[in-house]
């Protein structure tokens, strides 16, 4: 009775939209000790907003894994066989076809996640890595957003600024004060009633529990709450994806007033040329 469902203003099996289209692509990569369904609340927010958003589990890094200490992982793999899936829309994937535009394409990561998506750089016009690093120049990339927490215990707010210094232009780094990892994901939310997921793990016997905890930052009392910081990346992501993506900058002269719109902006810095 205790188990810490995952709920979302989201639903299987609902026709598309037909009449408009096709509709870019985004790409999620989950961090360590997540799974694909992670940043729903990111996810089903950029579906409303016209993109197409795939995600899958990546062996050796998801939650269970971490909790089995199985850690043979190849994520830049998972995201190539991915793409591919959604270059050649078969089976299962068919639906899609004719609807992606696959010519647009951004991809978000989260932790390690943001990391990895370095490997479809090659590929997007805009990349978001939170809680990680920069991204690395080719012709295709346009667009760059660093995401980070200024507390984050795991992967320290430094290295978002010096990932911000040495990506391409035109690049945006914005970071929430208060916050920690897993600010940039559902985490914190889940099973917060009792006490979060680590909690209800430890209290049934789940094998390595107390290991998982040290990557469960954010989530203490006092910290940047999971709504506040929601509303703030799910505001700038999408401003920046639908910039590049949907060829709409009628809002990204919003951006550098953002820490006047959110008090949880602790910073936010850009270099557009």
């Amino acid at each position: 009775e205790d188990n810490p469902w995952h709920y979302c203003d989201c639903y299987r099996d609902l026709p598309l939209d037909t009449l408009r289209g096709p509709y870019p692509v985004i790409i999620f990569a989950h961090g360590t000790a997540g799974f694909r369904h992670q940043s729903l609340a990111q996810m089903t927010h950029w579906a409303s907003h016209g993109f197409v958003v795939a995600a899958v589990d990546h062996p050796g890094l998801k939650l269970g894994d971490l909790l089995a200490f199985s850690f043979d992982q190849d994520l830049t793999a998972d995201l190539n066989t991915l793409y591919a899936s959604l270059e050649n829309l078969e089976g299962d994937w068919s639906f899609l076809d004719g609807f992606i535009d696959l010519e647009r394409l951004g991809a978000a990561g989260h932790s390690a996640g943001g990391g990895a998506i370095g490997a479809l750089s090659d590929r997007a016009q805009v990349l978001i890595p939170m809680a990680s690093r920069g991204t690395s120049e080719t012709e295709t990339l346009q667009s760059t957003l660093i995401l980070g927490g200024v507390d984050d215990a795991v992967a320290a707010y430094s290295g978002q600024v010096g990932g911000f210094e040495s990506s391409p232009s035109k690049k945006r780094l914005i970071g929430l004060e208060n916050a920690g990892h897993l600010a940039f994901s559902d985490l914190c939310n889940l099973g917060a009633d009792k006490g979060g997921l680590v909690e209800i793990a430890t209290q049934y016997g789940v094998t390595g529990a107390s290991f998982a905890s040290f990557l469960w930052d954010g989530c203490d009392e006092g910290q940047l709450p999971f709504e506040d910081a929601r509303d703030i990346v799910n505001y700038s992501t999408t401003v920046v994806l639908k910039e590049t993506l949907h060829c709409d900058a009628s809002r990204v002269t919003l951006l550098p007033d953002i820490a006047t719109k959110f008090e949880a902006v602790f910073e936010y810095r850009e270099t557009l040329e």
